[in-house]
């Protein structure tokens, strides 16, 4: 196959991001806006050794599947719905299909089982404008005119569309708005590249029960000019009830700022999940479909059997969505969160709702869990708090609960090879170009950036090493993110890069390190080290029992810079060699899918995998 060429196409299946898939002779194809079932004519616009991309131009013999037309118009061009041509109930045939394979195929789910405990998928009444939040970006066309809408598949381009059939109705008129508003106002869009212009993203709030709204305008300022003209109009809409700016002057492609103030009503809506009152700020965690939401949470409701005497905890609980759910059939509900503002909201959530049965905490679940049981002890003459399971994901973790509380918990862990996947020598070599980077010229690592996970040691480190870093961090979302950004951006051997979300990006970046930094001091068994011991690399491991219970201590260990920095001068290729090869032999003997599948339908007694061991 070369570039440019026309073939015809029969689709048999849809890829990870919507595209569908057919084979020429044995050459798979990936085409956008097929679907299963068409036979199509289509361009080939890249072909890979074994692989290719192709455009679509002609539907030959349209599928039984296939809509008469998109209920968007943009469906095409925009990049947010990739399967709108498909009827809806073979979308979720389709779905349901994916999820029933990856447990066939990944985890390893015995066929007879699936069909034995598999429910059927549930799925909408209304498929189209459900969600209760979107986030529109700004920006100009080539004739200068602001305009908003979202952004093409794999690009920072706007498409320009005021009236997302996913989202609710009001928010084409209150777009619509705020662009008359820029213009009769000449307030600037933000561009991206020069970081230059003012109005960077429109956020949009609804609550569905409660008919509320939030208009909150993410700036690249500390003000909005002539805020009260727009505030004229914006108040005038039935339901209006929160505006407000998040000032976001950051250098980034996280889309809110820290900041709110408030321009007009209050600084939340509310909104009912059943009976359940929620107050939600711009930026509260909220799920974004309502209607599936409520479904969702009445299934696990009754999953849970609960019958009024069970103490149920929730770790990573955010606003408390789903405590407070609990909360109306348990006897007690703990609810723990790393993030204050969140904590504050469940907290405000319960009290707003009568709810007493609900308890919060701000911290991580490994210390607070303890300190609780610790504090439970001391107040109750000596008497435990227990649970009935106890899972832990570390022997470190696990080694913890038995000495101090003499329980025997079940470990299990993660699951890392997921992290595999085909991205071609082309592909590779361009990723690499992009970040002027070379094979096995440069370490990597990858964390949230908080000092439990030492990030500031392995700057100092390369830092004073001169070796080559790529670290992937959430570096605006914190004072100490922040802090290490103006200190180091300028360094020239570490490039500091915002998240990423592009798994062929993350999979080059991996493969082709000379080691990966795991700076991490807390947590059990942490995903990131799991998924990079399956890249057969030296792994450079912050020194606690959890990274050395994970890697059976065979990998590399500092618990400095200086160490570190020795490390990095290791130059015995053949313990270097033997050490990745270790960590690739661990991950594929431990740390697979289908192992930790396993390993849970052994605790729910679905399937005895005690012989196999």
């Amino acid at each position: 196959m070369q570039k440019n060429d026309l073939v015809t196409v029969a689709i048999e299946d849809i890829g990870v991001g919507g595209e569908g898939i057919g084979k020429v002779d044995g050459y798979t194809l990936f085409i956008k806006d097929a679907i299963i079932g068409d036979v199509v004519e289509a361009k080939i616009v890249k072909a890979k050794k074994n692989y290719g991309y192709a455009r679509l131009m002609n539907i030959v013999t349209p599928s039984e599947n296939r809509v008469e037309k998109p209920a968007c118009p943009m469906a095409r061009r925009c990049g947010g719905c990739q399967i709108q041509e498909m009827k809806y109930g073979a979308q979720l045939a389709f779905k349901e299909g994916k999820v029933r394979g990856n447990l066939e195929r990944i985890g390893e789910v015995p066929t007879e089982l699936l069909d034995k405990v598999m429910q059927p998928i549930v799925g909408m009444e209304e498929p189209f404008h459900y969600r209760n939040k979107a986030q529109f970006p700004i920006g100009t066309d080539k004739e200068g005119h602001i305009i908003t809408g979202f952004y093409a598949g794999r690009t920072h381009s706007i498409i320009p569309n005021t009236d997302c059939a996913l989202g609710v109705a009001v928010n084409q008129k209150i777009l619509e708005i705020i662009l008359h508003f820029m213009e009769n106002n000449h307030i600037s869009a933000y561009d991206e590249e020069k970081h230059k212009g003012l109005v960077r993203h429109v956020l949009i709030r609804y609550g569905f029960k409660t008919d509320e709204i939030m208009v909150c305008l993410v700036i690249n300022g500390e003000k909005l000019p002539h805020a009260e003209k727009l505030v004229d109009k914006l108040c005038k809409i039935p339901g209006m009830t929160s505006i407000t700016i998040s000032v976001n002057k950051a250098k980034t492609n996280v889309i809110m700022g820290n900041e709110i103030k408030l321009l007009w009503g209050q600084t939340y809506i509310t909104d009912y999940i059943g009976n359940v009152k929620y107050q939600i700020s711009p930026l509260s965690f909220y799920q974004v479909n309502p209607v599936q939401t409520e479904k969702l949470y009445g299934l696990a409701l009754d999953y849970a059997d609960l019958n009024g005497n069970e103490t149920v905890w929730d770790l990573y609980c955010g606003i408390g969505t789903i405590s407070l759910f609990l909360a109306q059939n348990a006897k007690q509900v703990y609810g723990v969160e790393i993030v204050p503002q969140a904590i504050d909201d469940a907290r405000n959530n319960a009290k707003i709702n009568d709810i007493t049965n609900a308890e919060f905490y701000v911290g991580k679940a490994e210390e607070v869990l303890p300190e609780y049981y610790r504090e439970y002890q001391e107040s109750h003459g000596g008497e435990t708090a227990h649970a009935d399971v106890i899972v832990v994901d570390n022997k470190g973790i696990q080694d913890y609960v038995l000495d101090v509380y003499g329980k025997d918990s079940a470990l299990i862990a993660y699951g890392g090879d997921h992290v595999k996947r085909s991205v071609g020598e082309e592909r590779q070599r361009a990723i690499l170009d992009l970040y002027g980077l070379k094979r096995k010229e440069y370490s990597f690592t990858v964390c949230r950036i908080e000092p439990e996970n030492n990030c500031h040691i392995t700057l100092e480190a390369f830092a004073k090493s001169g070796d080559v870093l790529v670290f992937i961090g959430n570096w605006d979302k914190s004072a100490y993110g922040q802090e290490l950004k103006r200190k180091y951006s300028g360094v020239g051997n570490i490039q500091l890069i915002d998240p990423v979300y592009d798994l062929d990006v993350l999979y080059v970046l991996r493969n082709n390190c000379r080691f990966y930094i795991h700076g991490h001091s807390a947590g059990g068994t942490n995903p990131s080290l799991v998924e990079a011991m399956f890249f057969n690399c030296p792994i450079l491991a912050y020194d606690v029992i959890y990274n050395r219970e994970t890697t059976e201590n065979k990998a590399f260990y500092f618990r400095d810079a200086e160490q570190l920095i020795a490390l990095l001068r290791n130059d015995n290729a053949s313990l270097l060699e033997k050490s990745a090869r270790d960590m690739s032999e661990i991950a594929n003997r431990r740390y697979l899918w289908k192992v930790v599948s396993r390993q849970y339908l052994e605790q729910f007694d679905l399937v005895s995998v005690k012989a196999d061991r």
